[in-house]
């Protein structure tokens, strides 16, 4: 039962690590189409480097969670 709060405590670190890396692009990206629209320097590129980072870390720690728990919990029985 251990390794399975611990891996679920691991896939909800990381689904928020992904969450917030997307909302920093989201931010980028609105922020970029509204600049366009109105003929002004986009200054919410600065964001998009670091969503673009925290989504890879967020996506990687998913990852990590689900391979691990192919190895850390008992096999399931076929389904018939």
């Amino acid at each position: 039962m251990a390794a399975q709060e611990g891996l679920h405590r691991i896939r909800l670190v990381g689904k928020a690590i992904l969450v917030l890396g997307l909302f920093l692009d989201a931010i980028a990206l609105v922020g970029c189409l509204t600049a366009s629209l109105f003929h002004e320097s986009p200054w919410t590129t600065g964001f998009a480097p670091f969503g673009i980072a925290l989504s890879m870390i967020g996506a990687g720690i998913l990852l990590a969670a689900w391979i691990i728990e192919g190895f850390a919990l008992p096999p399931r029985p076929p389904h018939e």
